[in-house]
């Protein structure tokens, strides 16, 4: 049942992200939806069902565009430290600094392939370049509250009581 739960959740921001992402932005600001998802479920599930579900997700990222393993790795790395942060923080009460965390490694995930095309010699405006990531990372953080909220109140309302989003309290 929580692989199901998960993947309806997943699908879509997968979807959004091989398709229609790219050419929904404004300026060169995109919202990265899967990110958002996979924050949130990792946020409120913990590290393994975080890392496991980025990697997957990114495996097919990377299936999609051809970056090979980079999607992977950055994805993995989102669920992995939202897990954590879920883990060590009351996810029922705490929401900003779990913002927080998810701009700045939305930020890392995005300049590591800016750093890389200054590497290899592409010509990269720093200026502007850094302004799409800070307010691509902003929007990100942003739209992560509100889901996260969301997420709260249903399980307030017990409408998704299963153990699937309660399992901080299991002993690994």
């Amino acid at each position: 049942m929580q692989l199901l739960l998960d993947f309806l959740l997943l699908a879509p921001a997968l979807l959004y992200e091989c398709s229609v992402s790219g050419f929904l932005q404004f300026f060169g600001v995109g919202l990265n939806l899967l990110a958002i998802v996979l924050a949130v479920l990792s946020f409120m599930q913990g590290w393994i069902m975080g890392a496991a579900a980025g990697f997957v997700c990114g495996l097919i990222l990377d299936a999609v565009f051809g970056h090979f393993g980079l999607c992977a790795f950055q994805y993995m790395l989102i669920g992995l430290v939202m897990g954590l942060a879920g883990q060590k923080l009351n996810p029922m009460k705490r929401t900003l600094t779990p913002a927080l965390m998810l701009f700045a490694l939305c930020f890392v995930k995005e300049i590591v392939p800016a750093i890389y095309l200054f590497v290899i010699g592409g010509e990269v405006s720093w200026g502007y370049a850094m302004l799409q990531l800070l307010l691509e990372s902003l929007v990100t953080a942003i739209l992560f509250v509100p889901l996260l909220l969301l997420v709260r109140l249903l399980l307030r309302w017990e409408v998704i009581s299963a153990p699937v989003f309660r399992s901080h309290n299991r002993k690994w």
